[in-house]
């Protein structure tokens, strides 16, 4: 199926290191109303976060959530370290507050 090519290609990308291109694919995964997984989730937020993209990494935070895949403390710092880069504070303390709610522990 498509959905089965474009799953490949995104977690290729991700092993690939090629950030921008497994951006895109998730935007065209999403656009399929596919619901995220734990690999589509795990290389976006990682993406995102090498990116400095942390809108995107908070979008796909709450699109797992939604899906009903758990998340870690990893899932969290990714969109920190994007947080961080584009100096976005107040947005990491509202996810420091949602890690803390779901009782979860900042790994560093």
């Amino acid at each position: 199926a498509e959905d089965g090519a474009l799953h490949d290609a995104v977690t290729q990308a991700a092993l690939g290191g090629e950030h921008q291109k497994v951006l895109r694919l998730a935007h065209k995964w999403d656009q399929a109303g596919l619901p995220p997984d734990a690999a589509i989730g795990w290389a976006t937020v990682k993406a995102a976060a090498a990116r400095g993209v942390w809108e995107v990494g908070a979008a796909m935070l709450n699109d797992l959530e939604s899906a009903g895949v758990p998340l870690t403390p990893h899932h969290f710092e990714c969109v920190l370290r994007a947080c961080d880069r584009k100096a976005r504070w107040q947005e990491a303390l509202a996810l420091l507050g949602r890690m803390q709610a779901a009782s979860l522990r900042p790994t560093s």
